[in-house]
């Protein structure tokens, strides 16, 4: 057990600790990641109105499109993965995309 300095009365385990930790950090990559991916469709969709028939530009664009598709598809696979470890090795405070939204009451 790690005692915490300043919260004397709380007792932290090293594994609670690590799986916050890593479960914090791939939500928030995973988080990153999807917001990139929106933009970068959204950029190649701007691309690909704006070739104009251009067959070069429609190239890029078309690239640029599905290079942020194959990034997404790594991003769900590193999700799938991270929680498939989470699992196997029976960490279920690894919480990953567990997001609390306020409420209204």
């Amino acid at each position: 057990m790690i005692k915490n300095a300043f919260l004397p009365d709380t007792n932290v385990s090293a594994e609670s600790s690590f799986s916050k930790i890593v479960g914090g950090t791939v939500s928030l990559l995973v988080i990153i990641g999807i917001i990139f991916f929106v933009l970068t469709i959204i950029l190649g969709g701007i691309k690909w109105i704006g070739s104009s028939g251009d067959e070069k530009k429609l190239a890029v664009a078309r690239n640029q499109i599905t290079n942020a598709i194959i990034g997404l598809i790594v991003v769900i696979g590193v999700f799938a993965i991270v929680k498939l470890i989470g699992a196997m090795f029976g960490l279920p405070s690894l919480q990953i995309l567990n997001i609390q939204l306020p409420r209204l009451n």
